[in-house]
């Protein structure tokens, strides 16, 4: 397999099957930490909870590890540095990869190369047509900035399950925690507003945190540090590429599939991909067997994922814009329903908050909530009761 390493877009050449994922010990140990949710849980937990915990890590630790695994690994071979340029292709099926100009024969090649992956054009310059993928544009800009906190000081605990994160109607905001002491925090802006640019400069993205008070409480000038300029990600688009594009060639993570950032959803697609390939590798010895295996496994997720982030990007766009949206009940605005009624009622009873982490954070399948009629109206009746009585939460110092 190979894949493009995001800080120099350079080509890391695999040749084996899919390395092992780390454990979370490596990654604990290298300054990353886990967000469990279940305090949070209206209600007592159980053993099923568990999986309601996310690992707050920055990407560049998270591929630390994964070359440590692969280092690790017998029988894998590592190319650093080096740049693949094209496919070779025999009698109609791929059978390898050009590598720095050299072929590399493969049984399998798998395009991990991200959301602009270039092999619809490598196919092309061998009469091989996959057609454009599928796409919708998601309308935002993000405008993001990473900061670290000094000694003696933690981010406040508030009434939200990860980190502060909402939406003012005109834009949304949000933070990530991050490794050793770190996090970010996004603007999400909608696109086709020249006036929402200012935001690149850091004196006007630190002014507009400062008004946002839950943001403003993790990013305070008096107990964090920025560690990067105020970083912009724009021209975004939602894409649904075919799992097999040729005989030989196989996708995966968001050359497979891509969808807004603000799902978080690609680096888990990206393992669940690398696992469901290892495994079908490792059950068929023909592989045309594995690769049917392989899409039949991992294709519906990605549709249900990519439909409903086009659903969600349109009605957020259009809220954004003062277009008139209906988040209050699930026979209205239904994708943004999910996200705003569904995350404040999840707030109110643990059953809710169950549904509502476990759908977001891809545990289970969007159906769980679409299928529901009884579940959708709960929702609806919990987020008109905090409506109407609107609750403030105390911000509190986290124990670390």
């Amino acid at each position: 397999m190979y894949q493009r390493s995001a800080a120099a877009a350079m080509a890391t050449v695999v040749i084996a099957s899919a390395p092992p994922a780390p454990g979370p010990t490596a990654l604990l140990g290298a300054g990353a930490w886990e967000v469990d949710t279940r305090s949070k849980l209206n209600g007592p937990a159980t053993g099923a909870d568990e999986e309601l915990q996310y690992l707050a890590v920055r990407r560049p630790l998270i591929e630390w590890a994964l070359r440590q695994a692969v280092v690790a690994e017998p029988g894998v071979t590592i190319r650093a540095g080096a740049r693949a340029s094209g496919l070779l292709v025999d009698a109609g099926r791929i059978a390898g990869v050009r590598v720095d100009g050299a072929p590399v024969d493969a049984d399998l090649v798998v395009d991990a190369l991200g959301r602009r992956t270039p092999t619809r054009d490598w196919l092309a310059a061998h009469g091989i047509d996959t057609g454009p993928p599928e796409s919708s544009d998601c309308g935002v800009v993000y405008y993001s900035r990473y900061y670290r906190c000094r000694p003696g000081f933690s981010p406040p605990d508030g009434p939200w399950y990860l980190s502060p994160r909402g939406d003012l109607g005109y834009l949304a905001y949000a933070t990530f925690p991050g490794d050793n002491g770190t996090f970010a925090a996004p603007l999400a802006v909608p696109t086709g507003v020249p006036e929402w640019k200012v935001l690149h400069d850091a004196v006007a993205f630190e002014a507009a945190i400062a008004l946002v008070p839950a943001l403003a409480s993790w990013a305070t000038p008096h107990g964090v540090d920025p560690i990067t300029p105020v970083m912009a990600m724009a021209g975004l688009r939602n894409s649904l590429r075919a799992g097999c594009p040729a005989a030989g060639l196989v996708a995966a993570g968001d050359a497979y599939g891509h969808t807004d950032p603000v799902l978080a959803h690609g680096l888990a697609f990206g393992l669940v991909h690398a696992a469901e390939l290892a495994r079908v590798v490792s059950e068929n010895n023909d592989m045309v067997d594995a690769v049917d295996e392989y899409v039949a496994a991992t294709a519906p997720a990605l549709r249900e994922r990519y439909d409903y982030a086009t659903a969600l990007d349109e009605q957020r766009l259009r809220m954004w814009l003062g277009g008139d949206v209906d988040f209050a009940h699930h026979d209205g605005d239904y994708a943004l329903f999910t996200i705003v009624a569904g995350g404040v009622a999840a707030t109110t009873e643990a059953a809710l908050a169950r549904v509502f982490l476990r759908r977001i954070g891809l545990l289970d399948s969007t159906r769980v909530l679409d299928d529901d009629l009884a579940l959708r109206r709960r929702i609806e009746a919990a987020f008109e009761e905090v409506a109407k009585a609107p609750r403030r939460a105390p911000v509190r110092p986290v124990p670390r």
